[in-house]
């Protein structure tokens, strides 16, 4: 886990947990958990984890919490948008529960999870070795290659034309696939079902918790996304995070929704993202962390 030096017996009341999102940070005084300790004047534990998804860092902390680990009064929980998807956020659920009980049950997490072989079809177990780190490396190299002889990005890649003298942005064609998701395939209420369970499952720990939904960077410049780029001719629709955001709300679980501090920098003209790359610049975690802070500040007041 990427943290700052702390000194020996520190007590982390405050951890960070989530995706790429959460850790991503250069120098690692940029990451979310070093500027929320500036911000607050406590210490804060990254336990974020890059290039696993919303679940695994944690599934990780609760075991380490089980084995021993002092546990932290509350957590930070944060996950792009594109994640957010109904059978994942119960699979999570049921992930979890196994853990703790091999003969655990659940009706309506049963009848809401497909264990994965029932999901992957024999050519996707066949070619799993394609994900392997050579083959990773092999086609990186390949796209360099496309690039910088024939002028030709990767299919995945799309381009987010830049308004007047901007520079286009580069995009990702999955983040603007799941933008089109219909909502028997997003599921919000089964995601919203498994936010509730994951919550009171920590405040049975002890534990409180704050979530996080991450705009894709896609979604905040949504307006550069060129009409060739668009799904069947239709523009992509809007963010499901406020939707996502008030529900939870209304559920009673803390939730920050980026979408106006987010929208009022894009206005300001503020880059949240860095050109060529998914993720937030030192202009977005700052802003995500006040944010986060602004929300800490309340809740710890209470």
């Amino acid at each position: 886990y990427e943290n700052l030096p702390y000194a020996s017996g520190s007590v982390f009341d405050i951890v960070v947990v989530g995706d790429s999102y959460m850790v991503a940070g250069m120098p690692q005084t940029n990451q979310i958990s070093a500027r929320l300790a500036h911000l607050l004047g406590v210490p804060v534990l990254n336990r974020a984890v890059a290039g696993r998804g919303p679940f695994q860092s944690l599934r990780y902390l609760v075991q380490e919490i089980g084995r021993g680990m002092a546990k932290p009064k509350l957590i930070v929980w944060g996950f792009i948008e594109r994640e957010i998807s109904g059978p994942s956020f119960v699979g999570f659920v049921y992930q979890l529960e196994k853990m703790a009980d091999p003969d655990w049950q659940d009706e309506r997490v049963a009848s809401s999870y497909n264990p994965w072989h029932h999901l992957a079809p024999a050519a996707l177990r066949v070619s799993l070795p394609n994900s392997s780190a050579l083959a990773q490396l092999s086609q990186k190299i390949w796209s360099f290659i496309q690039f910088n002889v024939a002028g030709r990005l990767p299919p995945e890649v799309i381009i987010l034309e830049g308004k007047g003298s901007a520079k286009p942005l580069l995009g990702y064609g999955d983040a603007l696939n799941s933008m089109y998701w219909p909502p028997e395939v997003r599921r919000i209420d089964q995601a919203v079902y498994a936010v509730c369970y994951i919550r009171d499952y920590l405040e049975k720990l002890g534990i409180q918790l704050l979530v996080l939904p991450i705009h894709d960077k896609e979604q905040v410049y949504r307006d550069l996304i060129a009409p060739s780029d668009w799904r069947n001719g239709v523009p992509p629709p809007p963010s499901i995070i406020p939707s996502f955001a008030s529900q939870l709300e209304e559920q009673g679980i803390s939730c920050i929704d980026l979408s106006s501090a987010f929208g009022e920098a894009r206005r300001r003209g503020v880059a949240l993202y860095w050109r060529d790359d998914t993720h937030w610049n030192e202009n977005g975690i700052r802003l995500a962390a006040e944010e986060i802070a602004r929300s800490l500040s309340t809740l710890r007041a209470h």
